[in-house]
């Protein structure tokens, strides 16, 4: 039997039998699941099958199917749209220390979705996504400073955060936005002070790669918002 077949199977006979299977499984496989029916991989595209895979894997602490209901009920996948639901499971993978969780929440908090708009608590939360070396994370944080949201405008951090994470990689979306903010920074700032932050950058990154436990950008995270 082919690994594609067997996994198919596994699917079925899971949804068959939750109680029994899915017990089987540990928190990533289940989740994994969740993400074929989401995606339409191997099995037909169904949101509400994938829900409730993603809702398996986070009842055994898969912070990456914490995010993915996020996402579902961000996007009205499978369920009433919400950004309330989403801010909730955001949260909970935030109280296990997910950097993309972080970075999402945070970026509610700037936009005042589903809570109420605080460019403090986007600033910190963004902070602690950076704190990681997550990309998205640092690429926000430095918006925040070059913008002066919720911390004091300093453009020279701003410049080496936002560097550091076109370097360390972003969403596609979000690295148009960054290079463009990098651009204009670059015109405001002189030849010193764009040396400085240069330097600021590379020494952000040495940091990021002598971590053992850096979290990488991906597809999930596409959304600043």
């Amino acid at each position: 039997m082919s690994r594609v077949r067997a996994m198919v199977v596994a699917v079925f006979l899971a949804l068959s039998a939750p109680q029994v299977f899915a017990a089987d499984l540990d928190p990533e496989a289940m989740n994994r699941i969740g993400i074929r029916y989401a995606t339409g991989s191997s099995v037909p595209q169904d949101f509400v099958a994938a829900l409730a895979w993603y809702q398996r894997a986070a009842e055994h602490g898969s912070v990456s199917a914490m995010n993915n209901i996020a996402t579902l009920h961000f996007h009205g996948l499978g369920v009433p749209q919400s950004y309330e639901e989403a801010v909730k499971w955001l949260r909970l993978a935030v109280e296990k220390g997910d950097a993309a969780a972080q970075n999402r929440l945070g970026a509610m908090y700037e936009e005042g979705l589903g809570v109420q708009q605080s460019a403090h608590d986007a600033f910190e939360l963004f902070s602690l996504a950076a704190a990681q070396g997550y990309g998205p994370g640092m690429a926000n944080l430095g918006h925040a400073y070059a913008g002066g949201s919720g911390v004091k405008r300093d453009e020279i951090h701003a410049y080496a955060l936002i560097t550091a994470a076109i370097e360390i990689g972003v969403p596609r979306g979000q690295r148009e936005a960054a290079i463009y903010e990098l651009g204009a920074l670059s015109q405001r700032l002189d030849a010193r002070q764009v040396e400085r932050a240069q330097a600021d950058a590379r020494a952000l990154l040495e940091t990021r790669s002598k971590e053992t436990s850096v979290v990488q950008a991906d597809a999930q995270d596409a959304y600043r918002l």
